[in-house]
């Protein structure tokens, strides 16, 4: 945002500042027309705001064409993301501790949390527990719905540590 002030600031002072340099044909707007009263011509005025605006539109469709890439980028991350879920085998059984340490970096930096727990158990139930009564909840959970039940991300992460789960 600086930087557009600074721009509008050094074309404005560009445009104003060249008035010394104005030809007869300009000297003819300016009797014309003053701007409200003040030492600035109306027509010089006009011209400064036609070039404001169309330096705003040239900011908008940047900063849009910004906002699209970056909304095309998290999409792709997150369809990578999916895919790589979904290349690991669907798993519906217990896993290794060595997987769950994956899964409890990547949750919640592997610190037991006081309402999460170490897994992101949402319920709140898991918050303080042991790490062993932590793991047989979480275990208890992924029979019930899978590997699903974790971000992609975490659960790729299980995987990277211990491929056999």
């Amino acid at each position: 945002m600086l930087a557009r002030i600074t721009v509008v600031v050094v074309l404005t002072l560009s445009i104003f500042g060249s008035t010394a340099q104005t030809s007869a044909a300009h000297s003819k707007h300016v009797e014309q027309a003053q701007y409200e009263g003040s030492d600035i011509p109306a027509v010089q005025v006009a011209v400064v705001e036609a070039e404001m605006r169309d330096l705003f539109k040239y900011f908008a469709a940047v900063d849009q064409a910004n906002l699209a890439a970056y909304l095309d980028a998290v999409k792709q991350a997150q369809t990578a993301q999916v895919t790589q879920a979904r290349s690991y085998p669907s798993n519906n059984g217990a896993h290794s501790d060595a997987w769950w340490q994956a899964v409890s970096v990547c949750e919640q930096g592997g610190r037991n949390d006081p309402f999460f727990g170490y897994f992101s158990i949402m319920n709140g139930s898991a918050g303080g527990l042991d790490w062993a009564t932590q793991v047989a909840m979480a275990n208890s959970i992924i029979a019930s719905y899978g590997d699903g039940a974790w971000a992609a991300s975490c659960v790729a992460a299980g995987y990277e540590a211990s491929p056999s789960g």
